[in-house]
């Protein structure tokens, strides 16, 4: 059982990044592996996710998502146990993905803060192993690259949500999860649907 965990699913979900969790576990519904989504929004379970990566357990993933202000502020009192699993999760490269607001915690150094940028945009990645672009939308200030790969972590400022657009990059983390790919009828139509949208947004 492919185990998916998703923090604080209602607050960390201001452009949809939650979907993130579902998207996932939908392939590997399609490829015929059970798999379960995991809510983690109180201290104690924070605690028992932390518990589980420290052990490396296998078959896991971690969805952190974009969170408005309010929500950010709200969350502050959990800043330094979701940091603490963050950098558990690094150390274990347990695969995650951590979007927007959310990359405070990964310690990321932002920089200075720029024009905030609204538009959608193919990026680059030069992480090994992992997929060498990824479509989305930006709408940030932040002086950050719009994808990058730390140990098996996706850090991203990318909205779409990011896995509905970048089947690749599902693909890669299916392998970590110790999964194979395989095709079926609903991944071949949904890989249609993605062809359409990044002929549509990729020249935007």
């Amino acid at each position: 059982m492919k185990t998916i965990f998703t923090l604080f699913p209602e607050m960390l979900n201001l452009n949809g990044d939650s979907a993130n969790s579902f998207v996932l576990q939908k392939n590997f519904e399609w490829m015929g592996e059970q798999a379960q989504s995991v809510s983690v929004a109180t201290e104690s379970q924070l605690l028992e996710l932390l518990r589980l990566v420290k052990s490396s357990e296998t078959g896991i993933f971690v969805t952190i998502g974009h969170g408005s202000a309010a929500a950010m502020q709200a969350l502050a009192a959990h800043d330094a146990l979701i940091r603490d699993l963050l950098e558990a999760i690094i150390e274990s490269k347990t695969p995650a993905i951590v979007v927007g607001s959310a990359l405070k915690w990964a310690n990321v150094n932002a920089g200075s803060k720029s024009d905030r940028r609204s538009e959608f945009v193919v990026a680059t990645s030069s992480a090994e192993d992992w997929p060498s672009n990824a479509l989305g939308y930006l709408n940030s200030d932040l002086e950050l690259p719009p994808v990058s790969v730390e140990s098996n972590v996706i850090l991203t400022l990318l909205h779409g949500p990011f896995f509905a657009k970048n089947p690749s990059w599902v693909e890669r983390v299916v392998r970590l999860m110790g999964a194979e790919n395989s095709s079926s009828e609903s991944k071949e139509v949904a890989d249609g649907f993605v062809e359409e949208i990044w002929r549509l947004e990729a020249n935007h």
